[in-house]
């Protein structure tokens, strides 16, 4: 039961990413829309957050689950292929840059969610933390 929940949910986050990609806004701004898909999903659905990015047993199912799960990383990776090919982001291997991009996006998350996000250790909001990198990785500011 819990892998069709995760199933329709990864469903969901791919259709959203597709619709993030097939929008008319700037590569950077669609990297972030992206990103806020997936933090706003942590805020309204923690639960289910958890359950897709945080639970072994889904991270271990196989067939139609992974096949979806696999399925939205791939559109986000065109939002960084899209990224990269305005020289928003670094030239390095996409599937990488979109794994570190969405790994520092659940660390923070988690930072959020266990009440360790403090202004004085330099992050306050996952979001700002989030656009900081990006424009920290971008080869247009070198």
């Amino acid at each position: 039961m819990l892998a069709a929940v995760a199933t329709a949910d990864f469903v969901m986050l791919t259709k959203a990413f597709n619709a993030v990609r097939q929008s008319s806004i700037k590569p950077a701004g669609k990297l972030m829309k992206a990103l806020n898909v997936v933090i706003d999903f942590s805020v309204n659905h923690p639960a289910r957050y958890r359950l897709l990015f945080n639970d072994p047993a889904i991270a271990a199912q196989k067939g139609e689950l992974e096949k979806t799960a696999l399925a939205a990383f791939a559109e986000f990776i065109v939002i960084v292929q899209e990224c990269q090919a305005a020289q928003a982001l670094p030239d390095i291997p996409d599937a990488t840059l979109a794994g570190l991009l969405f790994a520092t996006m659940h660390g923070l998350i988690a930072l959020r969610e266990s009440g360790r996000m403090h202004p004085e250790k330099g992050l306050s909001v996952v979001q700002s933390s989030l656009k900081t990198l990006v424009h920290l990785l971008s080869p247009q500011r070198i």
